[in-house]
C-alpha cells in the first residue's frame, strides 16, 4: 500500500548553465577553463495530488567522470544528450515512494537500461558508468528536495520509518561475518544532529599561483586574490585540497612541500591530496608520502587524507576478495553463462591505464610477432588423413592468416604477464568455472600469447588445446574480427564429429557471436567449443591476449601444433608429447 506521504515524478523542466571559470583549473591530465551545470525542476506529486516543486544541479564534470582519449567536447555533448534523456525516463518513472526509494528503484532498473540502450550508438567511446550516475544525481538532488517542499520540512528528518517504505536491508547487506544487522534500521538511526558551522574546504589547483614568484601576470584584475597566501588571508582558510598530477612524482612532491609551507605559515590547519584517478601503482602514492613524512614531518602531519589516487574502476571488480558481494553476484553470472552457454564476458575488466600499457607493449614488440598462413582443420593440424571418409571434419581445411607474441617474448615487468601470474586471477578463473583445481598451462610459449590478426586475417572454426581460455580486447578493428562460437558442441570422450560437420559446412543453427570491445574479459571452454575470428577488415589490427587454464598442469602443445602456430618447438614439446586423456583429437 506504501505511505500518505509516498510522490512520485510528473515533470522535469532541464537547463544548462555555461560557466567559465576564473582561472584554468588544472584537473588531472587536463585543462578545465568552462564547465556545463546542469539544473534541474522536478515537480513531484503526493497520494491526494498535492504538488511540490524541487531543484538539483550539479556541473557535469567531464575530466574527472569520464577519463578516457575522446575529445573533451564530444564527452561534454554525449553528457548533456544524456541528461535530456534522463530527464524524459524520470518524467514517465511510475516509481512511488520515498526519494531514497525512488532513486535506488530508478538506480538499479531505469538507469542502466538508459546507458546501455544510449551506448549501443557509441560502441567506440561508450559512456561509462559514473558518468551516467553524475548526469543522474541532480534529478536524485531535485527529488529530494521536492519532497521536503512538499511536506514542509527538511528531508533529512523524513529519514525514518514514519516517512520510508523500506529499511535499510533493502539497500544493504551486512557481510556474513557482521554482528550488524539493518532490518528494521533506518538512516535515522545513524545520522547525527547538524552541525553548527562545516569547514571549507579551498581547491589549489596544478595551475594556481601557490608564491608570488608564480605569478604570469595575466591574472584577472577583478578584485580577488591572485595567489594563495592571499587566498587564506582573505578567507581565514584552514582546509586546503592539493590537485596533484599521479604521473609526476617529482612535481607531485613538490607541490605539496610548496603548499605545505605557505599553508603552515598561513595557520592552516588541514591538507589533502588529490591525484584524481591517475594513479595505477600504489607504490607511487606510498614514495611521495613516506618522502614528505621524512623530509617535511610538519607537512606530512598536516596531511588529512589521500583523495581517489587510483582510477574508479580498480574496485569495479575487487577480485582479491572472492567473498565480496560484488563479486559473488559476478562469479553467480559467469557461472551461470558458462553452463549455459560455455562463455561469459565481463566489460571493462581492465583498467584504461592498465589496457594502454598493454597496447603499448605489444607494439613495441610487433617485429617478433610470428605470422603466418595455412590451410589447417579444426583440430589446428595442416596435413590431410586420407584414411578418413573424403566429407570428415578432419579432412576439411579452411584458410587461417594469423599471428602470436609468444609468451617467451614478453619482458619480466609486462603488464600482462603480472596479471596472468596472480594467484587472484586464477582462483576467480576456478570459481566462475565452478572447477577446482585448475592450473596456469605449462606450455611457455602458449600460456599468455596474444593473437594478431592484421587486416584480412582470419581464424577459421577450431578448438584449443586448453580447457579454457580468457580473452582480453586489446584493440578493437575497424570491421569484421568478431568472435563466433558453437556452445559445448563436444566433450570429453564424446567428439561429435555429426555436428561439428554441419557446423564446417555452413549450418548455423548453433552459432553464436560475441562483439568484444577494448577492456573486455572473455571466459570460455576453448577445447569443447568450436570457435573461429570472422575475417578482420579494414586498416586496424585487432590485438588480443589469450591466457590459459588447465586440468592437467603437465600438458603442453604438441610439436606439430606449436611449430605451425608459434614458430618453433621446444623441448618441453618433445618430452610431452603424448596422447590425450580426455580422448579428444588435439
Amino acid at each position: 500500500m506504501g505511505k500518505s506521504t509516498d510522490v512520485r515524478c510528473v515533470g522535469a523542466d532541464l537547463y544548462f548553465l555555461p560557466v567559465e571559470t576564473r582561472v584554468p583549473l588544472k584537473f588531472g591530465a587536463e585543462t578545465v577553463t568552462s564547465v556545463t551545470c546542469a539544473r534541474v525542476c522536478i515537480r513531484v506529486e503526493g497520494r491526494h495530488g498535492n504538488l511540490a516543486e524541487g531543484w538539483g544541479e550539479t556541473p557535469l564534470c567531464v575530466t574527472w567522470v569520464w577519463p578516457a582519449g575522446l575529445g573533451y567536447e564530444d564527452r561534454h555533448g554525449a553528457m548533456k544528450e544524456f541528461c535530456i534523456l534522463l530527464a524524459q525516463a524520470w518524467t514517465g518513472f511510475r516509481g512511488r515512494g520515498h526519494p531514497l526509494e525512488i532513486g535506488h528503484d530508478f538506480l538499479e532498473g531505469e538507469l542502466p537500461l538508459l546507458l546501455r540502450k544510449f551506448n549501443s550508438s557509441r560502441l567506440d567511446a561508450p559512456m561509462p558508468w559514473l558518468a551516467a550516475l553524475v548526469c543522474c544525481s541532480l534529478f536524485d538532488i531535485a527529488v529530494l528536495d521536492a519532497y521536503g517542499n512538499l511536506h514542509g520540512q527538511s528531508v533529512y528528518q523524513t529519514y525514518r520509518a514514519e516517512f520510508m517504505n523500506r529499511d535499510l536491508s533493502a539497500f544493504l547487506t551486512a557481510q556474513p561475518d557482521s554482528l550488524r544487522s539493518f532490518e528494521g534500521a533506518f538512516p535515522a538511526d545513524f545520522l547525527k544532529a547538524a552541525a553548527g558551522s562545516l569547514s571549507a574546504w579551498h581547491l589549489v589547483g596544478g595551475l594556481d599561483p601557490v608564491g608570488p614568484e608564480e605569478l604570469s601576470g595575466e591574472e584577472p584584475n577583478d578584485g580577488y586574490p591572485t595567489e594563495l597566501s592571499e587566498w587564506i588571508l582573505r578567507d581565514g582558510l584552514k582546509c586546503l585540497k592539493v590537485k596533484l598530477r599521479g604521473d609526476d612524482r617529482e612535481w607531485d612532491y613538490s607541490r605539496m612541500v610548496k603548499v605545505g609551507k605557505v599553508a603552515i605559515k598561513g595557520g592552516v590547519d588541514s591538507l589533502s591530496a588529490d591525484f584524481n584517478c591517475m594513479v595505477t601503482d600504489p607504490e607511487y602514492v606510498t614514495e611521495v608520502l613516506d618522502r614528505l613524512e621524512r623530509e617535511h614531518p610538519a607537512i606530512f602531519m598536516l596531511l588529512l587524507y589521500v583523495e581517489q589516487p587510483f582510477p574508479y574502476d580498480l574496485e569495479k571488480y575487487p577480485i582479491n576478495d572472492l567473498n565480496s558481494p560484488v563479486i559473488q553476484k559476478l562469479i553467480q553470472k559467469c557461472k551461470l553463462e558458462l553452463e549455459q552457454f560455455s562463455c561469459s564476458t565481463i566489460p571493462n575488466f581492465i583498467l584504461p591505464k592498465s589496457l594502454e600499457r598493454m597496447n603499448s607493449e605489444l607494439e613495441k614488440q610487433l617485429d617478433e610477432v610470428y605470422m603466418s598462413k595455412e590451410n589447417i582443420n579444426a583440430y589446428l593440424y595442416a596435413k590431410d588423413d586420407p584414411s578418413l571418409p573424403l566429407d570428415h571434419p578432419k579432412r576439411n581445411f579452411m584458410k587461417r592468416y594469423n599471428g602470436y607474441l609468444n609468451s617467451d617474448c614478453f619482458s619480466k615487468n609486462s603488464e600482462m604477464k603480472y596479471l596472468y601470474e596472480t594467484d587472484e586471477l586464477l582462483n576467480f578463473t576456478s570459481a566462475c568455472l565452478g572447477i577446482s583445481p585448475i592450473y596456469r598451462w605449462a606450455d611457455p610459449l602458449a600460456c599468455h600469447a596474444y593473437n594478431i590478426m592484421k587486416p584480412d586475417g582470419i581464424l577459421p572454426w577450431h578448438f584449443d588445446s586448453c580447457e579454457f581460455t580468457l580473452s582480453l580486447m586489446i584493440q578493437k578493428p575497424e570491421k569484421g574480427g568478431i568472435f563466433e562460437y558453437c556452445p559445448n558442441i563436444r566433450a570429453p570422450g564424446r567428439e561429435n564429429f555429426s555436428d561439428v560437420k554441419k557446423v564446417l559446412n555452413g549450418d548455423r543453427k548453433k552459432v553464436k557471436q560475441l562483439k568484444l570491445e577494448p577492456g573486455d574479459l572473455q571466459i570460455f571452454k576453448g577445447r569443447f567449443t568450436l570457435h573461429r575470428v570472422t575475417k578482420v577488415e579494414g586498416l586496424k589490427s585487432r590485438y588480443m591476449c589469450i591466457p590459459a587454464y588447465v586440468l592437467d598442469p603437465w600438458r603442453v602443445n604438441t610439436p606439430e601444433h606449436s611449430k605451425a602456430i608459434y614458430g618453433k618447438i621446444l623441448p618441453i614439446h618433445i618430452e610431452r608429447n603424448q596422447e590425450r586423456s580426455d580422448g579428444l583429437a588435439d
